[in-house]
């Protein structure tokens, strides 16, 4: 009955259109990211660490992610970006068990390391194929796909939370949770087109070198969105825990909060490139994110902190999938070491600013730590209002 079942989803799963195979990857991916992230409190409080011994092991998961930013274009393009968002899509979910089975410190971090070498891979090959989907289809996607990431971590936050709730520990939450997110990554992929036909004098070229600079400037457009993200993502559900006083699956549901409204912004977010311009999209969520982050970590109470969570979310949702999808046009080099590059800066932006509010939390609070992303969430206002994007920025053909 059972092997009837899983018969019936696979065969659906391939059924799917690319899009929505598209799509189901970046669910699937978050999915299992946020399975882990609320449950950072009670990983904490088992191994009996205070915040900055919490963020020198979190410093982990960017170092990790760096290495692997790496070898990651060169890696898709042996592998096939197909293969990439299969294997590692699964391998991440699968080694987000071990952080809940770690016994100390050095096992913690070692944990993360590794997951970091994972994250790098996935994030570059579903970004490479979702460009390469929109190609095909000749319209703008990037935002929709971040937007069932944003879904995928919203649904994650929920199950996390309620297991919290109910005094599962990480362990046994994990184990049981993410061979299920794993399985959802490989049905997504098995769905995903074959890759397009590549050289082998392209695969030989992919490496990563220095960017050209309308490269580096769209890279450090997005750095304070994803600082904001990584951040919420990191440190809300302790925030809200330690220092509001809400019960862990109130806190959790304002982390789902956050992520619902980055999806519903992201789910728009093409068609306000198309209508607006990416330009002025840019400047208005740098506004809104600099806004909500500041009521945020000025909230008192589950009223304002889940109106902050979403205006946060809905400011910080189109910043990185527009910057990817600009990746590709900027002239130098190919469009997976552009990629490779936004993703480097960005997801590194999002994995390192945690360690940092973390290092600020443990000398004053979580609150000064979260305020201080307020100026850093204006960057991609800032940076658009004073004309360093390049104006190819506003060309709507992907």
């Amino acid at each position: 009955m059972v092997r009837c079942v899983i018969i019936k989803v696979v065969f659906a799963a391939m059924r799917l259109s690319p899009l929505l195979a598209l799509q189901g990857i970046f669910f699937a991916n978050a999915l299992s990211l946020a399975l882990w992230l609320p449950r950072i409190p009670d990983v904490k409080d088992k191994l009996g660490l205070d915040i900055w011994t919490m963020a020198l092991c979190l410093m982990a998961f960017p170092i990790g992610t760096m290495a692997g930013f790496l070898f990651a274009a060169r890696l898709g393009q042996i592998i096939g970006l197909r293969r990439t968002c299969i294997i590692f899509n699964a391998v991440t979910a699968l080694l987000l068990i071990l952080p809940g089975f770690a016994p100390n410190i050095a096992t913690l971090t070692a944990a993360f390391l590794i997951t970091g070498l994972s994250i790098a891979q996935i994030e570059v090959a579903i970004n490479n194929k979702a460009n390469e989907v929109q190609r095909t289809l000749k319209r703008r996607i990037m935002s929709r796909c971040h937007g069932m990431w944003s879904f995928g971590a919203m649904a994650g936050g929920l199950i996390a939370g309620t297991y919290a709730q109910n005094g599962v520990s990480v362990a046994a939450q994990q184990i049981t949770a993410e061979p299920l997110a794993a399985l959802l990554a490989v049905l997504f992929g098995l769905a995903l087109p074959p890759d397009a036909q590549r050289s082998p004098e392209h695969i030989t070229k992919a490496r990563l070198v220095m960017p050209s600079f309308p490269l580096a400037m769209l890279c450090l457009i997005p750095i304070g969105a994803l600082l904001v993200e990584g951040s919420m993502f990191d440190w809300s559900v302790l925030f809200l825990r330690d220092e509001v006083g809400l019960d862990p699956f109130a806190a959790s549901a304002v982390f789902s909060t956050f992520a619902m409204a980055m999806g519903i912004a992201r789910l728009s977010g093409d068609w306000l490139a198309e209508k607006l311009g990416v330009a002025r999209t840019m400047i208005i969520s740098g506004l809104c994110m600099g806004l909500g982050m500041a009521a945020f970590a000025l909230t008192p109470n589950l009223e304002i902190a889940a109106l902050a969570a979403l205006l946060t979310g809905f400011g910080a949702a189109n910043v990185y999938p527009l910057a990817m999808s600009l990746a590709p046009d900027v002239p130098g080099q190919s469009s997976e070491q552009n990629v490779a590059f936004i993703a480097l800066t960005a997801f590194t932006a999002f994995l390192i600013g945690p360690p940092l509010v973390g290092f600020l939390g443990d000398t004053y609070s979580l609150s000064i730590g979260l305020l201080a992303l307020v100026p850093i969430g204006l960057v991609p206002a800032i940076m658009t209002w004073a004309g360093l994007m390049n104006s190819s920025s506003e060309r709507t053909n992907p």
